[in-house]
């Protein structure tokens, strides 16, 4: 075959986890490619910090409103809970 092997990190992968935020779902705050309670524990204790400069607001403002709170959360949590 003549096709060129995709290097590891190549943004054409769709696997690929290349610190480009569109390879992660919405929700997968901590990015382990799933998304289940760790994620809204990470979004309550950022919010608890008042400190949400470590986490992606792309990811873990679940309803859009430009802010980081428990209502993000719960959101998580609920998806969480559909995929059970």
């Amino acid at each position: 075959s003549s096709e060129q092997p995709i290097e590891p990190g190549d943004p054409s992968e769709p696997e690929s986890q290349g610190g480009d935020i569109q390879t992660h779902m919405k929700g997968d705050v901590n990015m382990d490619g799933v998304i289940d309670v760790t994620d809204a524990v990470v979004v309550i204790n950022a919010y608890l910090s008042d400190d949400t400069s470590s986490i992606s607001l792309a990811l873990a403002d679940m309803n859009n409103d430009g802010i980081i709170d428990i209502t993000d959360a719960v959101a998580i949590i609920n998806i969480y809970l559909r995929a059970e």
